[in-house]
């Protein structure tokens, strides 16, 4: 009896066999301390039922009123864009880079299911691989991996820049997996191409579809597949313990609104700048995109070394770094949320918060960007509390609920459909219109 136990001991205690899917270990797990803290953290504060209520009100009140962007006139090309695919179904692509705001996709998920109830559902569009990083989700898509794949691009292992749209997973193991579970007219699926590249077997629904070979000059390799109707399950299976390295997917349909999400905990705009440009610019080609959103600047307020001087510099690149790979795209800017700093018992304001807000809008205007307000349409500097207070952001008194996000999201994408209702009437004057003269006259009416 000793001895069957013990065996059972060994073989619980054995590492995961190539190929077999094994979930990877929660840094919780890890550290339950640390866990205990975050949940502490996150969790929603006590207050009151009619300090809720009031908070409530006031965060409503606050959304009310709509806020312009800086430059709608950066916007133009992306309306354009929605007015063509109007009147000729064609896909309309949105990406959004950001931080952790964008990361955890309820934000973008909420314009995303405005966006294509309005203007058609184009598919989830692009998804990084796998689980790439704790956290990490799509509400349109799901993903998987097995154990042995490493990820790069994030900022505790930033990598070597070949990764696409900031995260890519490699492995150099037989027998590794990763799926998809998507619902889209098209699949694509993006690799790395590089010397020594190994092999990869690509399935739908459990059926052997292709090999692929990943190996070649340095560039970007793309596997597409026209898929049926309904939910399907793309996979891929390493077969060599030659390197293999995934940069994501992509499902799209023929028409319609795709709302991309691009986002990495704890990230800056400046690590943009780090990735590699063919695999970038070679991405960019593949989306098209209407428009491209940055939206960081939260982890840039809290930051030791932060200098406004480099700042601008490094925030100036990264819009350029766009501009160069989609130069008909336009290009909107986010700035940070009002966010609190918690020292002990004490709360006080990220303390680069104010220069990263107006470096973000300076540097914007000058590169024809727009720029949206995100605390000022919260409603300005020190109206985190009663987000916090009404149950819309957590207790950390940085990021938000998923709630929170929703009202969020709906607020944007309110403040983008008034500009473009603004654009539409100017768009659609009768072009014999002389500007002064009024419709009726030009219909043809005798002026008195």
């Amino acid at each position: 009896m000793k001895a069957i136990i013990f065996v059972l001991l060994m073989l619980l205690a054995l590492p995961a066999a190539d190929g077999m899917v094994a979930s990877r270990p929660s840094a919780s797990h890890k550290n339950p301390k640390k866990r205990r803290k975050t949940r502490a953290t996150r969790a929603a504060i006590r207050v009151s039922a009619a300090q809720r209520a009031k908070a409530v009100d006031e965060v409503t009140k606050d959304l009310a009123s709509p806020l312009a962007f800086d430059n709608p006139a950066g916007l133009v090309a992306f309306f354009e864009t929605l007015y063509q695919a109007k009147q000729h179904p064609a896909p309309v692509h949105i990406l959004q880079f950001g931080d952790s705001h964008t990361a955890s996709d309820d934000w973008v998920n909420s314009m995303r299911q405005l966006a294509q109830a309005k203007f058609g559902d184009g598919g989830p569009g692009f998804i990084y691989p796998g689980l790439p990083f704790r956290g990490f989700r799509r509400f349109d898509a799901h993903g998987a991996e097995s154990y042995y794949w490493h990820t790069d691009g994030t900022t505790r292992s930033p990598g070597d820049g070949r990764v696409g749209f900031g995260i890519s997973v490699q492995t150099s193991r037989p027998g590794q997996t990763v799926s998809l579970d998507a619902t889209g007219a098209r699949v694509s699926l993006f690799y790395l191409q590089s010397a020594g590249g190994g092999l990869m077997d690509l399935s739908v629904d459990g059926y052997d579809s292709t090999q692929l070979i990943a190996s070649g000059d340095s560039s970007l390799g793309v596997w597409t597949h026209d898929a049926g109707i309904g939910p399907t399950q793309y996979g891929v299976r390493t077969r060599s313990s030659s390197p293999v390295r995934l940069l994501g997917w992509a499902v799209d349909n023929p028409t319609g609104v795709t709302w991309e999400t691009m986002g990495i905990n704890g990230a800056q705009v400046g690590i943009m700048n780090g990735w590699d440009d063919t695999l970038f610019n070679g991405l960019i080609a593949n989306r098209a995109p209407a428009l491209v959103i940055l939206a960081f600047g939260t982890n840039e307020a809290l930051s030791r070394d932060f200098s406004s001087e480099d700042y601008a510099e490094t925030f100036r690149n990264a819009i350029r770094k766009v501009r160069r790979a989609t130069p008909v795209a336009s290009i909107l800017v986010i700035g940070p949320p009002d966010c609190y700093l918690r020292r002990r018992r004490s709360l006080g304001p990220f303390p680069w918060l104010d220069q990263v807000i107006a470096i973000q809008r300076r540097v914007a205007m000058q590169e024809g960007c727009a720029f949206w307000d995100w605390r000022e349409r919260m409603g300005g500097a020190g109206s985190k509390n009663r987000w916090v207070v009404s149950g819309y952001a957590q207790a950390d008194y940085v990021h938000f609920t998923g709630a929170g996000y929703d009202l969020l999201g709906k607020a944007l994408f309110s403040d983008l459909m008034l500009q473009y209702d603004t654009f539409l009437k100017v768009r659609e004057e009768p072009e014999n219109e002389q500007p002064g003269q009024n419709r009726q006259d030009s219909e043809g009416s005798v002026p008195k």
